[in-house]
């Protein structure tokens, strides 16, 4: 529960932004980019700009600390051997930093597997993702708890068969990568 009150709380906060009276139309409108204000809200576009902002952090924290370990030598002896911009960060820094990317991507994927409230409140009823599915087995007063267990056991198999292929896949990149 306390993780799912910082969750609405920061959802609150984008539909602040995104509503009819919120500050996105209120800029546009100041800068007379439109007359009537942009429907954002339970719209594809805000459940993905709430994904996004919600789960952001949990990318960006394990992308910079395997960031932050790549000494600064390694980009500048790449340069002194002629290495350009793009190809030290391809051939460099990348390669190095593939550890930070797969683990932010499996947090992100599983975070994202489990948003209930997210959903429901930027989404509008348009939009199901497959946690409310869950939950609508059992909400409803009868024989349906199996059911939803059955679709939560489903959902939590394939999540962990999912990253778990996904951190196999990134190993064996990593490994190839360092021969």
């Amino acid at each position: 529960i306390p993780f799912w009150v910082g969750e609405i709380v920061r959802t609150y906060a984008i539909m602040i932004l995104l509503g009819n009276t919120g500050a996105v139309n209120l800029i546009l409108k100041a800068l007379g980019l439109i007359d009537q204000p942009v429907a954002f809200m339970y719209t594809n576009f805000s459940l993905g700009f709430g994904i996004v902002y919600l789960t952001s952090l949990y990318m960006l924290m394990p992308l910079y600390s395997a960031l932050e370990k790549i000494p600064q030598t390694f980009s500048e002896a790449a340069a002194d051997l002629g290495a350009g911009p793009w190809t030290r960060f391809r051939r460099v820094i990348l390669p190095l930093s593939l550890e930070g990317i797969s683990s932010g991507c499996t947090l992100v994927f599983l975070i994202s597997t489990g948003l209930y409230a997210t959903p429901i409140l930027l989404g509008g009823p348009s939009t199901t993702l497959f946690s409310e599915t869950i939950a609508g087995f059992f909400h409803v007063a009868g024989d349906e708890w199996p059911t939803g267990a059955a679709f939560s056991t489903i959902m939590l198999l394939t999540a962990l068969v999912l990253s778990g292929t996904f951190m196999k896949l990134m190993g064996a990149l990593q490994k190839g990568g360092r021969k």
